[in-house]
């Protein structure tokens, strides 16, 4: 069968926005690669297939000498509920100067998605009206690039719409500014998985270019990311067409030196060959989950 792609879409928000309370009922996220929604829960058993890489390095070639730089808040994983529909982290970026950062999301539910400063923080966190950057479009969550301008940045994510007291929705956020000091970014692959039920997979290919340098990052609530050659991929699509249930995962060590295997965090320079590669996400947790990622390229 063919390799599923992943919805790459993304968006990039410059402008700060007032927080709103949307009126949308909350809905399942459609998203479930490989036919998973009907699986079982799988295991990843012992990770098979882990191929060697062997990239070119910091040491020659574009930003000789030079090593990538990442700025990260403190991630939130956490369930919203009826009794706290808000959440804000406790450890904050702070850049120096404009900077577009990555923002990773994810929620089971509709969430809404934040970058505020210390002051706005502190009033959403205790129910007001704040003023902030959405991480994502209102209610939706994913892999977006968001420029802040300088200073302190805290993300908070707050329940789109409760319902019932019974309200529980798990979401996932995290910010990271990555740069390589005298090189330029080319490109991103951005990545979002969605909500996938137990065993759901979904794949993104992409291709490393001669001449670059680049950068993966993956996040979320649970689950495996692994990056597969080509062949690694086609073998583990037509071998689990109908959902990942138990076995084995392969993988081609993505940032080199017996490093960067099948993990939930995947974050590196990485260490491969050019040519083409897909970067799959596999639910292997036990119940619903997803995460976001990112493959960027510097020249």
């Amino acid at each position: 069968m063919n390799i599923k792609r992943a919805d790459p879409r993304f968006f990039c928000l410059r402008r700060a926005v007032a927080l709103a309370i949307c009126s949308s009922s909350i809905g399942l996220l459609a998203g479930c690669g490989g036919g998973g929604s009907d699986s079982t829960t799988g295991s990843t058993g012992g990770a098979a297939g882990g191929t060697p890489s062997n990239g070119t390095g910091p040491s020659s070639g574009v930003a000789a000498g030079q090593s990538f730089a990442t700025n990260e808040t403190g991630e939130i994983n956490a369930t919203l509920t009826a009794s706290q529909p808000r959440y804000v982290n406790s450890s904050p970026l702070t850049v120096s100067a404009s900077t577009q950062v990555w923002a990773f999301s994810w929620a089971q539910y509709a969430a809404d998605f934040w970058i505020f400063d210390a002051n706005n923080a502190q009033i959403f966190q205790s129910g007001g009206a704040a003023t902030g950057y959405r991480m994502a479009p209102s209610g939706q969550s994913g892999m977006n690039f968001v420029t802040i301008p300088a200073g302190t940045w805290y993300v908070g994510i707050g329940a789109d719409q409760v319902t019932s007291t019974s309200y529980s929705n798990p979401v996932y956020a995290e910010l990271d500014a990555v740069s390589l000091p005298g090189a330029s970014l080319t490109g991103n692959t951005p990545m979002d998985t969605g909500v996938l039920n137990p065993g759901g997979w979904k794949t993104q290919p992409f291709t490393v270019s001669a001449g670059t340098r680049g950068y993966i990052e993956t996040e979320g609530p649970g689950g495996t990311f692994a990056v597969m050659s080509t062949s690694q991929a086609s073998s583990f699509t037509s071998t689990f067409a109908n959902g990942f249930t138990q076995g084995q995962i392969p993988y081609t060590y993505a940032c080199g030196n017996g490093s960067g295997a099948a993990n939930l965090e995947i974050e590196c320079e990485m260490q491969l060959p050019a040519g083409n590669y897909v970067l799959v996400y596999i639910n292997t947790s036990s119940s619903p989950s997803g995460g976001a990622a990112n493959v960027a390229f510097y020249k």
